[in-house]
């Protein structure tokens, strides 16, 4: 997901609220942020806007960052992901 590319993917598909992990809706808005502005989704522009932001020990640290890039091994993993957290999510707004 830190990757560019992939950013520009998810971009219309995937918002920060489809996240349960408070974690997970910091990274992808800083994610969001970095494409914004036409920079970097790399490891080292991520941490470095999660420090900007005061949120970088909230979510873990940069060891949190690269150990979710190394769970995340190709995009068919990715759009599986992204299909059981929009699943995920629906279920939690159906709740309300």
């Amino acid at each position: 997901m830190l990757d560019s590319q992939v950013i520009h993917r998810l971009v219309d598909i995937l918002e920060p609220n489809h996240f349960y992990s408070s974690k997970h809706k910091d990274i992808f808005r800083c994610a969001l942020l970095l494409n914004n502005q036409n920079k970097s989704t790399d490891l080292k522009e991520m941490s470095n806007m999660l420090s900007k932001k005061g949120l970088l020990g909230k979510i873990g640290g940069d060891i949190y960052l690269i150990d979710l890039v190394e769970s995340l091994h190709n995009f068919l993993t990715l759009e599986k992901q992204i299909i059981s957290l929009k699943k995920n999510y629906l279920k939690r707004i159906e709740k309300v």
